[in-house]
């Protein structure tokens, strides 16, 4: 408890809605743990991940028509930003094509053989997924 020089207490308001975050916040990021524990490339593992997305889109939904926020900035048109996003996708894409079909492996490496040794441990792979969620969620509301 927080408390004033003279040692009377500082009573704290929280609100609903940042309780309400918290929970969810702290539900992720446990559900997050769950999921990066599961043996990589499962069907466990492939559903889990596919249902933390549908969730987190759902909700992304739903707080985006509760806060009247439009996609893409208010209405604006998404010229600049789609552009940026199709060149990074295709880019990426192309590294990986080009390093899968180009031998030897350890010459081209793919972007998952370059990251493999970094997410072979849990607590990095669950940093790497809460990232991955966070970023998935700020995209879609």
């Amino acid at each position: 408890m927080l408390r004033r020089r003279g040692g009377a207490p500082i009573a704290v308001q929280v609100s609903g809605r940042t309780r309400r975050t918290a929970l969810v916040v702290a539900a992720g990021l446990v559900a997050g743990w769950w999921v990066t524990s599961l043996t990589p490339f499962s069907a466990a593992a492939t559903f889990a991940v596919l249902g933390f997305g549908v969730v987190e889109l759902a909700g992304a939904e739903v707080v985006r028509r509760r806060t009247g926020r439009l996609r893409w900035g208010g209405g604006d048109r998404p010229g600049r930003a789609y552009l940026i996003w199709v060149v990074a996708i295709v880019v990426l894409a192309a590294w990986e094509l080009f390093s899968l079909f180009s031998q030897p492996r350890s010459a081209h490496p793919t972007i998952s053989s370059l990251v493999d040794p970094v997410l072979a441990h849990h607590a990095v792979r669950w940093l790497a997924f809460a990232a991955w969620a966070w970023l998935g969620w700020e995209l879609a509301r």
